[in-house]
């Protein structure tokens, strides 16, 4: 009867022990995922924050490749499959969380208005530099604009992105 008691204890820790180590094998995997998913925000955040730091200095067509070019250095660097290109919604959605996260929404947001504010700064300046007049039926090109920082035409045809 001892016997066969302790080995009914016996059972109930090795099942308790069992379903330990798979609680503790799930919270692992938690663990990594929430890790994973912070990780894609911070570049993310990092990301936009390149693009704005570009439309601050009035680099705007860099700050338009940043975010709205399919570039292969942001698939790698965020971790996206190497033959696949990234603009900033497949950087945000690549992220290993559900797309209603508050998180998720609110860098979405951000690219979305930060893109619109660096397509008005760019129609801004490129309807300053060309200016069509239909009444008249001409074009007139201005090659440079002075302000807070000079923009040459040129500068526009052989910008880097």
């Amino acid at each position: 009867m001892r016997q066969a008691g302790a080995g009914e204890s016996l059972h109930a820790v090795v099942k308790e022990s069992a379903e330990r180590v798979e609680f503790l094998a799930k919270e692992a995997i938690y663990n990594k995922q929430v890790g994973d998913a912070l990780r894609g925000i911070k570049n993310v955040r990092d990301l936009l924050d390149q693009a704005e730091e570009a439309a601050v200095e009035r680099k705007i067509l860099s700050a338009l490749h940043i975010l709205s070019s399919k570039n292969q250095e942001y698939a790698s660097r965020f971790g996206l499959f190497a033959d696949h290109c990234a603009d900033a919604w497949d950087v945000i959605y690549a992220i290993p969380a559900n797309a209603r996260t508050r998180a998720i929404r609110l860098l979405d947001d951000r690219a979305f208005a930060l893109r619109a504010s660096i397509y008005e700064n760019f129609n801004a300046v490129w309807g300053a530099l060309v200016h069509v007049d239909a009444d008249t039926a001409s074009i007139t090109v201005n090659n440079e604009l002075e302000g807070e920082r000079s923009t040459n035409i040129e500068s526009w045809g052989d910008a880097e992105y």
